[in-house]
């Protein structure tokens, strides 16, 4: 499994973090622990999501479920798109981005 620290904006492999006890085991209850970020100490670690594309490990609170680097790689290939189109229609590049837009949205 795979936690993000949202403290210090790591990933971090299971083996990474520090399990620590805070409750020992007694006759009435297991031990309880805590997992804490080795680099920060913050206790809050998540599970990190995952690139819908890609499949690396993002933030899980991230507003698209893509890494950075297939973010920047769809607004290339967007952009790429949108200058094609007001080049072929011979014009602006708003007016082009608002087409393709209107027609990703009927189509999909």
């Amino acid at each position: 499994m795979i936690y993000y620290c949202d403290d210090c904006k790591r990933f971090l492999d299971e083996s990474d973090v520090e399990m620590v006890c805070v409750y020992p085991q007694t006759h009435d209850s297991p031990a309880e622990y805590e997992y804490r970020c080795p680099y920060c100490g913050n206790e809050e670690l998540q599970e990190a999501g995952t690139c819908e594309f890609c499949g690396e490990p993002i933030d899980p609170d991230s507003k698209l479920n893509f890494c950075e680097e297939c973010d920047d790689y769809f607004d290339y290939m967007i952009e790429q798109m949108v200058e094609h189109i007001a080049n072929e229609w011979g014009c602006e590049k708003e007016h082009a981005k608002q087409a393709l837009f209107e027609y990703i949205a009927e189509k999909y």
